[in-house]
């Protein structure tokens, strides 16, 4: 039994080394990196920036303009806030859910991808209303980006977190600790982890083996 194994092995290293490959490897040397000069010469155009709206607006996940050059931002606690010129922030809208990218139609009408929701605009005047929870037929897992375009089409993505969540879960060691942005949360997505508060932040552990 050992030799028909023994056997096997070398028929199939033979293979392995004979065989014709059916990818041709070729090198690639990259360009030399351009000069840091124009417009990507060192500067310091942001040393003077300062933090907007500081300790009011929580989790930012995505920005957008209206027509008058007001400041929209889609918040960690489902809501939509609006940063007017003279610094006057108020509620603009809330969806119930987790709105994430956010863009403007030509009608003024903010389109706003939501987890939870699904789809939804906000007419001018902050009153929300859902377009759609699916596509083809498929809910949707993780709408999360868009954009609209000048005739109107709404081009967004579609991202699995479930599944992204859970591979980070299997690569993990028990009690292994998974680190996520200020504006993204677990707790509509999986319960396999257990959330643990560490200098203001929120980690995800996953449990020690029973």
């Amino acid at each position: 039994m050992l030799r028909v194994l023994f056997a096997l092995v070398l028929l199939l290293l033979a293979g392995v080394v004979l065989l014709p490959s059916p990818v041709e490897p070729e090198a690639w040397s990259p360009p030399p990196p351009p000069p840091l000069e124009g417009p990507l010469a060192p500067n310091e155009a942001l040393r003077d920036a300062a933090l907007i709206a500081e300790g009011t607006v929580h989790g930012p996940e995505d920005l957008a303009f209206d027509r008058q050059g007001r400041l929209y931002a889609a918040t960690a606690e489902g809501k939509v806030k609006r940063l007017s010129a003279d610094g006057k922030l108020e509620d603009f809208a809330t969806t119930a859910g987790r709105p994430l990218g956010i863009r403007f139609d030509a009608r003024g009408n903010l389109i706003a991808c939501d987890l939870g929701k699904g789809l939804v605009s906000i007419d001018p005047a902050g009153r929300v209303s859902v377009l759609t929870t699916e596509a083809e037929g498929v809910p949707f897992a993780f709408i999360d980006n868009l954009d609209v375009a000048s005739d109107g089409s709404i081009y967004f993505s579609d991202a699995s977190a479930r599944k992204a969540v859970r591979l980070f879960h299997q690569a993990l060691r028990p009690g292994g600790y998974l680190f996520l942005g200020h504006a993204e949360s677990l707790s509509r997505i999986t319960d396999a982890f257990t959330p643990v508060r560490f200098q203001g932040a929120m980690l995800y552990q996953k449990p020690e083996a029973a």
